[in-house]
């Protein structure tokens, strides 16, 4: 009896606890995977690409991770690494890689993540435009076919055409790779293109196009081609120094030419005329002016030429009738020429006499809009930006006498002055560059003690650098810009042509064998042309290295100016205006 009642006893107990484990609070917890965490050092770069992984932050919250398992994605599986978390891997070929993580608990419980490694070279974006800049509207071929993806191949391409971050045209690179696009108005545009390679990896590149006022065919109807004096031509000059021909007038020649819709080319002489010719070199007609004349005439949209001669202001028609005259507009003679806006509103400055010097806006008709008292006297002509700023230089006579650039406001109101470090007066005429940027120099050499300078201003004033301080040099002619930024001035009595970097640093400079006066015409290829006081007409590459040059019969004082057909045109003190081009 006392063995069975045991036997039973050990039974009913076993089923209860059997009971108690289908369900009840007393059961033990289920066994937690390990947390599989796995950084890598790099996520993408160049191959051959080395990667350091680091599974150390994995965990198991009940145990030890215990092995640490890695497939690299590279067609081996997972590699047993037992219980060293780190581990590096070298990616020879480009690709993109998923690379996995398994750990294992101590328990044997496991579990597993991954993450991405892009091994590529990146794409390299290569952008040209042709033409880079042009009178508007500018129609420019963007082409960056020459792009490319060292390790893969470009599948996609964004075009971006005045560089303000909004995409304006996308597609395949096949596709797209060239464009065709049309900037019709004037100012300084950054094109952009973003190459997209095949793992999604992109570069940009960027091209500047500058697009010039519209100027109509004559295309040179100023001094320096634009208000803005830009002095570049949107086609190329003369690559030889082939003289076309020569005109012969009475004394000698310090006014550059300019030139009409109908290629008419006029200019003034120090016999106290100014002279329409033909292309051809034979003279159309010629009109008698007040006086001698050291300014350049200026061709206004309907074909009226005006030009300063001593106090007075010409107006002629294009067949050489006189439209209107202004006389005795003193109180001194203009050294300076008109430059002209859109509407053909005329600007001027006197020499003046004593503090009595004015700067004029003046109507087509001939009504003086507003004038403004300069203080100190004016040499040079004014230059125009394009929100209707009208800038001068001229000195200061409130003591001592100090170069100064004044701005006025499109009414003729002060908008500011700015005093320069160096120079006794602006006698050149200043230029602005498609971004607003004024330069000019001050003149001060030749005996004088104060030192000259080239300067460059903000539009709201302020210096952005100064350069080429020199006690030699006087830079009494005007800066020319170049399309990448580059500015070109003639040093006076240093007998050099300067060439500054867009920063103001000094890349290279010519010398001559005389001082020299004249501004830089620059073609579109980026030559360069000039006179000197050595008789020679210069045409240098970009780089400052001599092209061509051609002996005159006379020192030369007047600028030069390209036609439309590319014909260089300059006029020397032994009287003579000179053609050149090529055959």
């Amino acid at each position: 009896m006392g063995r069975s009642s045991g036997v039973v006893i050990l039974a009913a107990t076993l089923v209860a606890w059997l009971a108690g484990c289908g369900g009840g609070s007393s059961a033990p917890p289920a066994t937690q995977p390990p947390v599989a965490v796995l950084v890598a050092d790099l996520l993408h770069g160049e191959p051959p690409l080395r990667v350091v992984f680091d599974g150390s932050l994995s965990n198991h919250p009940d145990g030890t991770i215990v092995r640490y398992e890695f497939d690299f994605d590279e067609g081996e599986g997972y590699e047993d690494h037992d219980d060293n978390p780190l581990v590096a891997h070298t990616y020879h070929n480009p690709g993109l890689y998923r690379i996995w993580l398994r750990v294992t608990s101590s328990d044997g419980a496991s579990n597993s993540t991954s993450v991405v490694i892009v091994a590529n070279s990146p794409p390299e974006a290569v952008l040209t435009a042709s033409p880079s800049f042009g009178q508007a509207p500018v129609e420019t071929v963007l082409d960056a076919s020459s792009s490319r993806d060292p390790d893969g191949s470009l599948v996609e391409l964004e075009w971006d055409w005045d560089g303000d971050g909004v995409v304006d045209q996308a597609g395949a690179f096949e596709d797209e790779c060239v464009a065709e696009y049309t900037y019709q108005e004037p100012g300084l545009y950054s094109a952009r293109v973003t190459v997209i390679d095949d793992l999604g990896h992109s570069d940009t590149a960027a091209v500047s196009i500058e697009v010039l006022e519209f100027l109509g065919p004559g295309d040179w109807p100023m001094l320096g081609r634009d208000p803005r004096h830009s002095w570049r031509s949107p086609v190329e000059g003369p690559r030889s120094a082939t003289l076309k021909w020569k005109f012969v007038t009475g004394r000698a020649i310090r006014s550059s030419a300019v030139f009409s819709v109908a290629a008419t080319v006029y200019f003034s002489s120090l016999d106290g005329h100014l002279y329409a010719l033909n292309p051809d070199g034979s003279e159309r007609w010629e009109f008698q002016l007040a006086t001698e004349s050291y300014s350049s005439p200026a061709v206004g949209s309907d074909g009226a030429i005006y030009i300063a001669a001593g106090q007075n202001l010409h107006a002629v028609n294009p067949d050489g009738s006189e439209k209107w005259t202004l006389t005795d507009l003193g109180p001194g003679s203009f050294w300076g020429s008109c430059t002209l806006d859109q509407s053909d509103t005329i600007y001027l400055g006197d020499y003046g006499t004593g503090t009595e010097h004015v700067v004029r806006a003046i109507s087509p008709d001939g009504d003086v809009a507003w004038t403004y008292l300069m203080g100190g006297y004016m040499v040079g002509s004014c230059a125009l930006a394009a929100d209707g700023t009208v800038y001068i230089g001229g000195s200061d006579v409130n003591g001592s006498r100090i170069a100064k650039l004044v701005a006025l406001w499109p009414d003729g109101s002060e908008r500011w002055t700015y005093m320069a470090d160096g120079g006794t007066t602006v006698n050149a005429t200043p230029a602005i560059s498609a971004d607003g940027t004024i330069y000019f120099g001050s003149s001060g050499g030749g005996g004088s003690e104060a030192v000259a300078a080239v300067y460059a201003l903000r539009p709201d004033g302020t210096e952005k650098w100064s350069a080429l301080t020199d006690d030699e040099a006087d830079y009494g002619a005007g800066p020319s810009v170049a399309s990448d930024g580059t500015v070109y001035v003639a040093g006076g009595f240093d007998d050099s042509i300067h060439a500054l970097s867009p920063d103001g640093d000094e890349l290279w400079t010519y010398q001559t064998q005389d001082s020299n006066w004249t501004s830089i015409a620059i073609d579109k290829s980026g030559m360069l042309y000039f006179g000197s006081g050595d008789r020679f007409v210069y045409c240098l590459s970009p780089d400052g290295k001599l092209q061509w040059r051609y002996r005159t019969d006379g020192a030369i004082y007047a600028d030069p100016s390209i036609g439309e057909d590319g014909t260089l045109y300059i006029g020397s003190d032994d009287g003579c205006m000179y053609a050149f081009g090529d055959e």
